[in-house]
């Protein structure tokens, strides 16, 4: 048999198999190339951290610079870093908020337009505040106000809660809570903004104004998440995901184990990152959105469009 039939023969073989290998390779959302791969795309080659996204625009930090990702993939530089370590991204139709904090300037919000341009300072607190919480710093818009939370000396019981009205140019920050112990996580319902903290689980406080009060007081809560009519956390100390009516004393029941990230609700179901998956808690490789990934850093979700990064870079997918 001559060579020329020999290639005949076996190279539709050798295209089935590396067309295989392709797909095994490609669908865990960390191939390299820029390419469409099966719904997703990679956006950008920076792995970036406290991801925030609106179903448009996702925005990220790498370090400490904020980053924009457009809509067709375009990466622009925000804010460089020049104000101390960025604790917390969040965002509104108009611009991006970030959170930093100087071991001797305390903390500074600072709010830069979505499309790119000079930031604008928008609260300063000169307090020397603890940093060592070992994750980001919570803030969160909502219904046009601005949240971010401050820690105070390590393991006291010092620290913050603030909001500030985004619809005034001269607007001052005013204090939703004081004496909360390094707040890490905020979330909203349509009547209550929740935060968690270190010595008292999750605290509550009108979103009209009002006393903050303990929601629930066991535990040690992190990525509180309201989704439907109830609130959602992962309990460290007893590596759970917990679930609580938002109208009812009743104690929290289990709906899943401990996931490094909660992300909301997605079609009535709670959607969670783990280490390499994305997909609706207690995920299987058979419904998971991504699977087989490689440490999966951070991800956000907004409008039915999923986003999440790794150490090759950021990815997008439609759900």
């Amino acid at each position: 048999m001559n060579a020329r039939l020999l290639c005949l023969l076996f190279l539709p073989l050798l295209v089935l198999a590396c067309d295989a290998e392709s797909d095994r390779s490609s669908n865990d959302g960390t191939d390299t190339g820029e390419h469409e791969i099966r719904g997703t795309t990679r956006v950008t080659a920076k792995a970036l951290t406290n991801l925030v996204a609106d179903g448009a625009y996702v925005f990220g930090a790498h370090g400490d610079d904020v980053l924009a990702i457009g809509p067709n993939g375009e990466t622009k530089l925000l804010q460089s870093h020049e104000h101390g370590v960025l604790l917390g991204l969040a965002a509104d139709k108009s611009r991006v908020f970030a959170l930093y904090h100087d071991i001797s300037d305390g903390y500074l919000v600072v709010s830069v337009p979505r499309e790119g341009g000079a930031p604008t300072r928008l609260a300063r607190n000169q307090a020397i505040g603890w940093t060592g919480t070992g994750e980001p710093g919570p803030m969160a818009v909502h219904d046009g106000t601005l949240y971010w939370g401050e820690c105070g000396s390590a393991f006291s019981s010092s620290g913050f809660v603030r909001a500030l009205p985004l619809g005034s140019a001269n607007a001052e920050a005013r204090v939703v809570a004081k004496d909360a112990p390094c707040p890490s996580s905020i979330t909203f319902s349509a009547t209550h903004v929740y935060w968690s903290t270190y010595l008292v689980t999750i605290t509550r406080a009108p979103l009209a104004g009002g006393a903050s009060e303990t929601f629930y007081g066991g535990g040690s809560a992190r990525n509180l998440v309201v989704a439907g009519d109830a609130i959602y956390w992962n309990d460290w100390a007893s590596n759970k995901t917990l679930r609580r009516p938002l109208a009812s004393n009743v104690e929290p029941e289990r709906v899943g184990y401990y996931a490094p990230e909660l992300l909301g609700e997605w079609k009535g179901t709670l959607v969670v990152r783990q280490d390499s998956s994305v997909g609706p808690n207690e995920t299987t490789n058979d419904n998971a959105f991504v699977k087989g990934a490689e440490d999966i850093l951070d991800a956000a979700m907004a409008e039915g469009t999923l986003y999440w990064s790794t150490r090759k870079g950021t990815f997008v997918k439609t759900l």
